[in-house]
């Protein structure tokens, strides 16, 4: 299976290097290909991101995450990837969680796995409203679906 990461990142020059790095570390049998959008930042962020070797997209302007993560997503489809893994540029998600979103994909059992933020109760900590937020969607989308997803608005997810 042909794997990449698109990270969408606007300003993380000081998280970047360290989120790639943690990628790179993850024990896993096959090759995954690291790629930045680089959405329109004022930083060094898609500087820091070449320095490690990853594939490095600079958007002209800021395009907004949606923006950022379509343009990756695009070129997964034009490189032909099997799978593509989203995971944020600020280190909010820990990479050695993915593993489990892959091996959802590959062994079937999933077309689009979700990682969440909240299952370590020492990961990533929201502002109340944000949090507030977070939990009307996840509400709704159990109301909606009968399926419980405790992070709808994670952005760290396989497809």
């Amino acid at each position: 299976m042909k794997i990449m990461t698109v990270i969408p990142a606007y300003n993380e020059e000081k998280s970047i290097a360290r989120v790639i790095t943690l990628i790179k570390s993850i024990d896993i049998d096959q090759q995954i290909d690291i790629v930045v959008v680089d959405d329109g930042s004022v930083d060094n962020t898609a500087t820091e991101a070449e320095k490690t070797g990853a594939t490095v997209i600079r958007l002209p302007v800021n395009l907004g995450i949606g923006g950022a993560v379509q343009t990756g997503y695009l070129y997964a489809l034009h490189n032909n990837y099997d799978c593509v893994v989203q995971i944020d540029g600020d280190g909010q998600h820990d990479p050695k969680d993915l593993p489990k979103l892959l091996g959802l994909i590959e062994d079937g059992q999933a077309d689009l796995a979700v990682g969440s933020r909240f299952v370590e109760k020492t990961g990533y900590r929201p502002p109340f409203f944000r949090k507030m937020g977070i939990c009307y969607f996840s509400g709704l989308v159990e109301l909606v679906t009968g399926l419980k997803i405790n992070d709808t608005t994670s952005g760290y997810r396989a497809v």
